[in-house]
């Protein structure tokens, strides 16, 4: 709902010919991070993952900014494991929005720290797929 409401204020904004304020754009920002937070969440859990990513990996990965993930790579190609490398490639995805999204915002702590579990999450699916039996 806030989605909705955030969209009508940045669209009546532009009709009246003037840019919408700053915290506008960044709540309008911010719930597209959560709107692809949650929907990670709900693919780590078709992956039988916590809803989470593990505390340490996130540790890890903040103390690496330039951390990248390998494609997925299944360990073959049965029905089941495609589909694990799926979800595995749309949290990624939704991962790198997360990023671009949260670098957008600049110095936002919070965007910022979605972004380094977003990755996190990535990172986890992805070896969820390269070990898929």
């Amino acid at each position: 709902m806030k989605a909705v409401l955030a969209a009508a204020i940045l669209l009546c904004a532009s009709c009246a010919g003037t840019r919408p304020s700053a915290f506008a754009h960044r709540d309008i920002r911010a719930e597209e991070i959560l709107m692809l937070d949650m929907k990670i969440m709900d693919w780590r859990k078709d992956l039988g993952l916590t809803p989470r990513p593990d505390p340490f990996l996130v540790t890890q990965i903040r103390a690496q900014p330039r951390f990248s993930v390998p494609p997925p790579k299944p360990v073959n190609d049965s029905e089941q494991c495609l589909d694990v490398c799926e979800l595995s490639v749309y949290i990624c995805k939704a991962s790198e929005d997360i990023c671009r999204i949260a670098d957008e915002l600049g110095q936002d702590d919070w965007a910022q720290a979605k972004c380094v579990s977003a990755k996190a999450s990535c990172k986890e699916a992805r070896k969820r797929c390269n070990e898929c039996q």
